[in-house]
């Protein structure tokens, strides 16, 4: 599958033309769906950073 065509179809779904309400409603059901899709890659993440840190952490002045 091509996730660039994939990505695309989500982008108008859910859009009715007319109605400036639907794009809020499409924006907020992509940001859920893209947590739910994600999910499993920021929890790794963050397990990563909880058990080693940041990464160049030491590099850092603030």
């Amino acid at each position: 599958m091509n996730t660039m065509n994939a990505s695309s179809s989500n982008e108008t779904e859910g859009v009715e033309p007319g109605n400036p309400g639907s794009d809020c409603i499409t924006a907020e059901t992509r940001a859920e769906r893209w947590l739910k899709d994600n999910r499993t890659a920021l929890d790794s993440s963050n397990s990563y950073v909880d058990l080693h840190g940041l990464p160049l952490a030491q590099h850092r002045t603030f």
